[in-house]
């Protein structure tokens, strides 16, 4: 395990909070360790541990220790940042698919930058970087074409702060076959592979240029806002905890007998409720549609909040 690793470790796996007093820690001994080694050179003959002892410091050697501690401080956040290649913006462009994306299954990188979505049931992300509250702004491109068929269901789903592609929030946008000229959101969570799906949201407005359109969303602590411009604002809490393999929909009577019997289903009624332990940390963003639903997204760009 390299320091990027290790890094990406704790950015993941712990609290905003403990990593957060892990990172002040490691500031304070550097600081500690130059300070002490300064006033060593300038008092050979003194007693490294007794003499410049913290308890016994004036108090201008506090308030130049002070100063040493916040430049260092500053110093390891920018070592951080590049570590990660860590940018308040991203734009898409071709050559960073090989460098920097991670996927599964059939996703395609078109001429023009665009990423055509389709076949991949676990999806793909842009594993170079971290966010945690982000815009993220594209234009989709689900209808006509010489990739997409109108007998077919059209979209994407959007997955943000993903801890890698079997974990992580998504909100699929839908529109099915058949010309239907509205569009559907439909919540997920996956966590280690296993789904839950909430309630879908119908947009009220119709459209009959499905071609183009722009695609805005914003999360933000707990909570997801979905714009897409001039049809439908969604607005998703962001859940604490997830029930697997549970359908939250409207379902047909055999459907439900199924949900009973399963016996994969059939365990999550027995009382757990895991935890969404990436629902609060920074995570990865990226894109996923099955091998029935095809989209392609242009112009894509994040921005930090």
């Amino acid at each position: 395990m390299g320091i990027r690793d290790i890094f990406i470790f704790l950015e993941i796996n712990l609290g905003g909070y403990i990593k957060y007093l892990v990172y002040l820690f490691i500031s304070f001994v550097i600081t500690t360790l130059i300070f002490y080694g300064v006033l060593s050179f300038w008092n050979s003959e003194s007693d490294f541990l007794g003499a410049y002892s913290p308890f016994g410091f004036n108090v201008f050697k506090i308030f130049i220790w002070l100063l040493l501690f916040f430049l260092v401080r500053s110093i390891i956040d920018k070592a951080i940042n590049k570590l990660f290649n860590s940018k308040d913006y991203y734009h898409f462009v071709s050559t960073d698919w090989n460098k920097y994306w991670i996927f599964q299954g059939g996703v395609k990188i078109l001429k023009n930058s665009g990423i055509l979505v389709t076949d991949s049931n676990s999806g793909c992300l842009l594993n170079q970087y971290l966010w945690q509250d982000f815009i993220m702004e594209f234009d989709l491109k689900i209808k006509g074409g010489k990739y997409l068929s109108n007998t077919l269901n059209t979209g994407i789903s959007i997955l943000f702060r993903a801890h890698d592609l079997g974990s992580y929030f998504m909100l699929q946008i839908s529109s099915k076959k058949n010309n239907d000229p509205t569009l559907k959101i439909i919540p997920h969570v996956r966590m280690f592979g296993k789904w839950e799906v909430l309630d879908t949201f119908d947009s009220t407005k119709n459209t009959s240029d499905l071609s183009s359109i722009k695609v805005k969303l914003v999360v933000k602590r707990g909570i997801a806002s979905l714009e897409i411009r001039d049809l439908l604002n969604y607005r998703w809490l962001l859940p604490t905890h997830t029930e697997e393999n549970h359908v939250q929909t409207n379902r047909p009577k055999d459907k439900e007998n199924i949900m009973e019997t399963d016996p994969k289903i059939a365990q999550t009624r027995s009382g757990v409720v895991p935890r969404i332990f990436f629902g609060d940390m920074p995570g990865r963003i990226g894109f996923r549609n099955d091998k029935t639903e095809f989209g392609i997204v242009k112009n894509l760009e994040i921005k930090k909040i």
